[in-house]
């Protein structure tokens, strides 16, 4: 009996797994990135937040700002909500309230990605006045995470920061 539930078990947990598997790839890659900002948020230090690696390019606190903005507008189109009004994330400056807002954002995101199934990301929705698939804006939002991501690891590395991606590949950070 307890080798055909073990088999039973080892068989059906690939297959629910694989049950969603797009939703799956979008929700891991999601982690992966909300790991990976969140910790390159804490390991700059406070002075480097006003940092820029060129001079027209952003400080790496407005970097910060500019992914909590992001997360707020596309899990607000997904959650089928108004961008919630966060004067905090306007007003932060600091490591600490950047940080913060970073976090918020992300805390903002979990729901819709938790909750998303394979059919509800190809059922259009509205979003406001818009119309869209979720799978675009999740995908959208997946990709803009990795691409600020590479922005950050610029800043951490030109300040001798070993980026998170790099420490886990290294079993550092789990």
């Amino acid at each position: 009996m307890k080798i055909c539930l073990l088999g039973l078990v080892v068989f059906l947990v690939p297959t629910v797994r694989a049950a969603d598997p797009l939703v799956v790839a979008l929700r891991d890659s999601y982690q992966t990135m909300r790991l990976y900002l969140l910790k390159s948020a804490e390991m700059m230090p406070e002075p480097e937040y006003r940092f820029k690696l060129t001079p027209v390019s952003r400080t790496f606190g407005d970097w910060v700002r500019h992914t909590a903005e992001m997360n707020y507008t596309a899990c607000a189109n997904l959650r089928g909500i108004r961008v919630p009004g966060a004067p905090e994330l306007k007003a932060a400056a600091t490591k600490a309230e950047l940080t913060a807002v970073l976090n918020a954002s992300f805390e903002f995101c979990d729901p819709a990605f938790r909750g998303m199934t394979s059919q509800k990301l190809m059922t259009e929705i509205t979003s406001g006045d818009r119309r869209l698939f979720p799978v675009v804006e999740m995908v959208g939002l997946t990709n803009s995470l990795h691409e600020h991501y590479g922005n950050l690891i610029g800043y951490l590395r030109s300040k001798e920061i070993t980026p998170p991606s790099t420490l886990r590949t290294q079993r550092v950070l789990q």
